[in-house]
């Protein structure tokens, strides 16, 4: 049986990962057009929230994932989509995060979070999602 306590701390933990993984989406992840390079002040506020995160992180991986709005053709929305990414991914990598906790997929403008019919759902579209799993290892008694 698992103790009440347990469950409310990998609760706990849940929502924390959740929290963070969108502060860090939320502050460095959108893209101007045709362009897969952050602003260095999105690449520093990046890099800020992986030094903050480092000493938390036992256990984990990390999902990466990138995404274009609508515009232009799908190969190239595909192609772009994947250096959105690998952009972040190399972020990750440079502030000491290993290669083999980080999977990167590319979506193109199959994903859309916003309507690609406004100027700012176009925006919002252009990013890249970061989502941080954690592994809860639980010792029998």
């Amino acid at each position: 049986m698992i103790k009440r306590s347990f469950l409310l701390a990998c609760l706990f933990l849940i929502a924390c990962q959740q929290l963070i993984a969108q502060q860090v989406v939320e502050q460095a992840s959108y893209f101007k057009v045709n362009s897969a390079d952050l602003s260095s002040e999105s690449r520093q506020l990046l890099v800020k929230k992986i030094d903050s995160l480092k000493p938390a992180l036992k256990n984990y991986s990390i999902k990466i994932s990138g995404h274009t709005d609508n515009s232009g053709p799908e190969d190239l929305n595909y192609d772009l989509s994947q250096k959105r990414a690998m952009t972040v991914k190399n972020i990750f990598i440079e502030t000491g995060i290993p290669d083999e906790n980080i999977s990167v997929s590319f979506n193109g403008a199959n994903f859309p979070v916003a309507s690609n019919e406004t100027k700012e759902g176009k925006q919002l579209n252009r990013r890249v999602e970061v989502k941080i799993e954690i592994t809860v290892l639980v010792a029998e008694k």
